[in-house]
């Protein structure tokens, strides 16, 4: 029979999922009828082939996954069920239901189409915004290039020149090589 001080981990054989009487929730009491645990909520209205169907179940993601944490799951599940009906109360409902859709009062509805109406202007007053920016960005792109034009066209200019006087500095300094042509030095008066 089912130990109840036996851990998870230590079971390892598959074989026991096979066998559904050594399970706890087989043996549960009779539901207490009342208010404590309706009749139509009772762990026994669940067939035994739905128990059978929910282990085989994990036991068939075990089989595919190599995981046993399936089978733990199912097994976990059950002790929650059998200790709930124990204690004499409902079983938990883990269905998930879809969120019910309520009818909305005028206001609401009419607050909501403002909202709406608010968000579309302003993602509209943002759509402006950012398109006015890249305008103002490719201006500025467009500026910065004609000034690094001008910039590139001056140091030609500055280096062409640059280069005359050199050649000026050299053709004084063969026709006149008695002169200091230093930094310091004084030149002829013209």
């Amino acid at each position: 029979m089912y130990n109840s001080k036996e851990s998870f981990g230590e079971m390892t054989n598959l074989d026991f999922c096979q066998d559904l009487k050594n399970y706890p929730f087989v043996e549960t009491p009779e539901p207490m009828k009342g208010d404590v645990c309706p009749e139509n909520d009772s762990y026994d209205n669940v067939s035994d082939n739905e128990k059978d169907s929910q282990l085989k179940e994990a036991v068939e993601k075990v089989n595919e996954t190599g995981d046993m944490i399936h089978i733990i799951k199912q097994e976990l599940k059950c002790q929650i069920l059998y200790k709930r009906f124990q204690e004499g109360k409902n079983a938990v409902d883990t269905e998930v239901k879809p969120p019910i859709q309520y009818e909305l009062r005028p206001e609401e509805e009419t607050r909501i189409l403002r909202r709406r109406e608010q968000n579309r202007k302003a993602a509209q007053r943002c759509r402006l915004r950012k398109k006015n920016k890249m305008e103002e960005l490719e201006d500025n792109q467009r500026y910065m290039l004609k000034e690094k034009e001008n910039y590139e066209r001056l140091i030609s200019q500055l280096q062409k020149e640059n280069n005359q006087l050199r050649l000026l500095v050299q053709n004084y300094s063969t026709y006149y090589p008695t002169l200091n042509w230093g930094e310091n030095a004084s030149y002829p008066c013209t």
